[in-house]
């Protein structure tokens, strides 16, 4: 089997169902109907077979693919599954990112200091009012509306 070239993966073209092109070592462009074309790999871990993706022809190129699958063929010669590797990296960049989320129940920042938390010994209708009241002020000093 010849390894795919730059040739024939810009000479792909979309047909009535997906199909493969495939580099070998698990590597293969799976060109969709509508055109697409997806970096793929295709290895199996503890038995059960899996499926890796590696982004989208041209954004990832032939070379960048076939130094993704390396480092996926060597994740799993360590023992390690490939998509775990990669979730745990994801999880760590997630990490190191500023949170732009208030400790109030989730909400952007900008919002927390709007909506006041429901205090149990305020009735429900006074803290409606006062939100109102506070967002109608907020939109008056030149924020725009929401």
């Amino acid at each position: 089997m010849m390894a795919l070239t730059v040739t024939a993966i810009n000479a792909a073209k979309s047909k009535d169902k997906p199909y493969k092109l495939t580099d070998g070592l698990g590597l293969y462009l799976l060109v969709k109907e509508t055109g697409g074309r997806l970096w793929r790999m295709n290895y199996s871990f503890l038995g059960k077979q899996k499926t890796l993706s590696f982004g989208s022809y041209p954004e990832v190129s032939l070379a960048k693919a076939r130094e993704k699958r390396t480092a996926a063929r060597e994740a799993q010669a360590d023992g390690q599954d490939p998509a775990e590797v990669r979730k745990a990296k994801v999880r760590e960049a997630n990490q190191k990112k500023p949170s732009k989320r208030s400790p109030m129940n989730g909400l952007p920042a900008s919002r927390s200091t709007i909506l006041p938390p429901q205090d149990a010994a305020m009735p429900r209708p006074e803290w409606v009012l006062r939100a109102q009241s506070q967002s109608k002020l907020s939109a008056r000093a030149g924020s725009p509306p929401r």
